[in-house]
């Protein structure tokens, strides 16, 4: 696995496990939205093995409504996030087949980050320092909105 480069110019450098840990939650990011839609429309979200069930019985209706709680909040941090960075990239479309700006598939892959801001007609496209510097502000935002770091 490469070694993950944070630019220290960026001025949203995370300490090497935080950064990893909010990029390994991205990459998540899509299993956490089928498993919240999989807690609201039905099953238990996750099989309990039968020697367990039978000694804790508990509340089967309060845990699924605990972690249902918990994953929608972390969803919903991490969509903010998504949408304020699509904001503030959106302007910088210049290509006409282009709608909007995919920020999570931008963050994953510099080869989808380019295909978004080059520029058609001149063939220029954004380097890959200025993709390093969108993923560790990216990063930042998300570590933040998820309690993983204080504000300064």
């Amino acid at each position: 696995m490469p070694i993950e480069y944070q630019p220290k110019k960026s001025g949203y450098v995370l300490p090497q496990t935080v950064y990893m840990r909010v990029k390994y939650t991205l990459k998540d990011y899509d299993r956490m939205r089928s498993l919240r839609e999989q807690l609201m429309h039905g099953g238990f979200g996750g099989t309990v093995h039968r020697a367990l069930r039978a000694v804790n019985e508990g509340d089967p209706t309060g845990d699924k409504g605990a972690k249902l709680a918990a994953l929608t909040e972390e969803l919903e941090a991490i969509e903010r996030v998504l949408h304020d960075m699509a904001a503030i990239y959106a302007d910088r479309i210049i290509r006409e087949d282009v709608h909007y700006f995919d920020a999570l598939g931008a963050f994953m892959d510099y080869g989808l980050f380019c295909y978004m801001l080059c520029d058609p007609v001149t063939g220029r496209q954004p380097c890959r320092q200025t993709w390093q510097n969108y993923k560790c502000m990216m990063a930042y935002h998300v570590a933040l909105n998820l309690g993983y770091i204080l504000a300064a």
